[in-house]
């Protein structure tokens, strides 16, 4: 029971400096500090286009795709052959490609399984993380964030026409 004396007087010293507070007044500023306190809006400026910057986004850290040792050589490598970059897969009850062309402002589009990608392969399958399509009679695939595709072990023979690939929230 020590400690009521230390409440009490906590509490009457936290009340009187609250009422102080509401009754005191604060002090009127001098005539000339009300000119000197207006202000207004600064001047707008004119934000430089950001299109070097967003030209620069896609662009590979290491160098241009295909760039590097045999395997980037031919990544890609046939001639004519439209370039694309998966950007991301939806999963739902039809797995959706978002796919966008190397060209300059190529629109994106919604690819579902069986539809033509930009280059003319037509897809095979989507998974959570990959994309299989077919290209002159050769299977690949391309995985998100990969610069160029790689041709999977059975692009030597000829691939299934009907069938035999699934497509689904799981990868093919």
């Amino acid at each position: 029971m020590q400690t009521r004396p230390y409440r009490s007087a906590i509490t009457i010293g936290a009340l009187l400096g609250v009422l102080w507070g509401v009754l005191a007044t604060p002090p009127e500023p001098p005539p000339g500090a009300a000119a000197a306190l207006e202000w207004s809006l600064p001047a707008m400026t004119v934000v430089a286009e950001p299109g070097a910057a967003l030209a620069a986004i896609p662009a590979s850290v290491w160098g241009a795709a295909g760039a590097g040792g045999p395997r980037g050589s031919r990544a890609g490598a046939a001639a004519g052959v439209q370039q694309w970059r998966l950007l991301g897969i939806v999963a739902g009850p039809e797995p959706i490609a978002i796919v966008q062309s190397a060209q300059t402002g190529a629109a994106i589009q919604r690819l579902a399984v069986g539809d033509p990608l930009p280059d003319g392969a037509r897809i095979l399958a989507i998974g959570d993380t990959l994309i299989r399509f077919e290209r002159d009679g050769c299977r690949h695939q391309r995985t998100l964030y990969a610069a160029a595709a790689e041709p999977e072990p059975e692009c030597g023979e000829p691939a299934e026409r009907e069938g035999g690939v699934e497509s689904g929230s799981e990868n093919p």
